[in-house]
């Protein structure tokens, strides 16, 4: 959804953005990641785009047995921080300083 705010934000109110923003990173989740990841960036730079690929280069295996507590280097650990770090990239560039 950080994804999508940022090309709604980037669109604004110019009708000759607005069609583009809608297809720029195709319609899912997944098709946006692999967009910025492929360097189709529009709004976004360098940083995003090793934000969704290594988001993507995650196993999309059959759920495993997820431990609790604080297991540093943990896949799951891993990806949430990482899912994190492109949030706070979308936040800030649609002019939220916090989330």
């Amino acid at each position: 959804m950080a994804l999508n705010a940022v090309l709604v934000a980037w669109a604004g109110d110019d009708p000759a953005r607005r069609g583009p923003a809608e297809t720029m990173w195709g319609r899912s989740y997944l098709d946006h990641l692999r967009a910025v990841a492929d360097g189709e960036l529009g709004p976004l730079d360098a940083d995003a785009a090793r934000a969704c690929t290594e988001l993507l280069a995650l196993s999309p295996g059959p759920p495993a047995l997820v431990s609790l507590g604080r297991t540093r280097g943990s896949d799951v650990i891993a990806a949430c921080e990482t899912a994190a770090r492109l949030l706070t990239l979308c936040a800030v560039h649609c002019g939220m300083e916090r989330l």
